[in-house]
């Protein structure tokens, strides 16, 4: 695995990259778009096949924790389990997912189909052993924003010792030969408390890691204190490796994540704003004319509609479909809206983050950023 800055941003700390791995490459800034054992919801393998701008997928330890010995027997790692050449990046939890356990300093836990799973780092090696991913992110204790200091220092302390453990087992077990970097991403922990955060990233930066995990976040902080954490940590982590933040969604965001220089995101924004009947058509290019940041599909306003989301949307569902058939589809409970409404946010989602990429490699981005950030906050 490699990770390569293309080019930064004047004006900010954003940047365009590139994240080699054996199983593709991923442009960033990027989405990884979250999975149920490679399985976006609602996007069986053939709608999946029809995005181009998909160089990832995310999927959650806690939904294959039970499947290990399955995906063992077949030998040919979760790749070849679920029938993918896209690069996996493997996360404890589900972004759409937060529940707090209590914490022992041996093993995190996890909310198995079956309920829950305590993970220790030989567990979390063993399941990298056969998963085979092309990144993993370490098991970490999660310290919200709400947490007392007390508990945030401790969070910190056990995260590092697993991280450890973990790097130890690896090489113990031959994953990572000299001179290799390990599939390990460091997760960088200690809540709001910006000492702690510091604390973490120079411990993890010093080892052998293929990336950071900003933890964490996303869980109900305010935006204040979310860019103070993230600009404490980017401050002391090297411009080498991709760092990534989960459970960020919005556009508005996304950009000034970006800004401060994160480079790959996971969330269920997609999954929420499908399953509420909306479709976003917030403006990305500037040739797209100024509406609404999103539409509901099951309003009544849209039920004689002819048109599609977006006139020069090039997805499946606007090349074919009108508002008022989808809103016909939501009225009579019909499964296929699901279908065609996750296509259409997906690619709309998915062409922001190209959008970006290409404002970044003009040098163009931060004043992109204003204008767009201007114009939905007139919607």
């Amino acid at each position: 695995m490699a990770f390569e800055v293309i080019q930064k941003d004047d004006a900010s700390r954003a940047r365009c990259g590139r994240l080699t791995t054996k199983h593709g490459v991923i442009e960033t800034p990027h989405y990884l778009l979250p999975s149920l054992m490679g399985s976006p919801n609602n996007l069986t393998p053939d709608l999946l096949r029809a995005f181009n701008n998909v160089d990832g997928l995310q999927m959650a330890l806690q939904d294959v924790v039970l499947d290990l010995e399955s995906i063992q027997g077949l030998d040919k790692g979760v790749h070849g389990f679920i029938d993918t050449e896209r690069p996996l990046l493997f996360t404890i939890r589900d972004p759409s997912e937060f529940i707090e356990y209590s914490v022992s300093e041996e093993t995190c836990t996890v909310a198995s189909k079956s309920g829950r799973y305590k993970v220790s780092p030989k567990d979390l090696v063993h399941a990298e052993q056969i998963l085979r991913p092309d990144l993993m992110e370490c098991i970490s204790v999660e310290a919200p924003h709400y947490i007392v200091s007390k508990r945030v220092r401790k969070s910190v302390d056990i995260t590092l010792k697993w991280l450890d453990e973990c790097l130890r087992l690896e090489k113990e077990h031959g994953l990572v030969a000299d001179g290799e970097t390990s599939k390990l991403m460091a997760v960088i922990q200690g809540g709001t408390d910006l000492k702690c955060r510091k604390f973490s990233a120079q411990l993890s930066q010093q080892r052998n890691v293929a990336g950071f995990v900003l933890g964490s976040l996303g869980l109900g902080e305010n935006s204040d204190q979310r860019r103070d954490v993230i600009k404490t940590v980017v401050d002391e982590l090297p411009e080498s490796k991709p760092r990534m933040i989960g459970g960020i969604g919005g556009p508005d965001e996304v950009l000034e994540c970006i800004s401060q220089g994160i480079d790959l995101f996971s969330s269920n924004y997609i999954d929420v704003v499908t399953e509420w009947g909306y479709a976003l058509t917030f403006p990305i290019t500037s040739s797209q004319s100024d509406g609404p940041y999103k539409i509901n599909l099951q309003s009544k306003t849209v039920m004689r509609d002819a048109t599609p989301i977006l006139p020069d949307c090039q997805c499946y569902t606007c090349g074919r479909h009108t508002k008022a058939y989808l809103h016909h589809l939501f009225n009579t409970h019909e499964m296929l809206v699901s279908i065609l409404l996750t296509i259409h946010n997906t690619w709309h989602y998915m062409k922001f983050f190209s959008v970006i990429r290409e404002q970044m490699r003009d040098g163009t981005f931060e004043k992109w950023k204003q204008e767009f950030l201007q114009r939905i906050s007139q919607t």
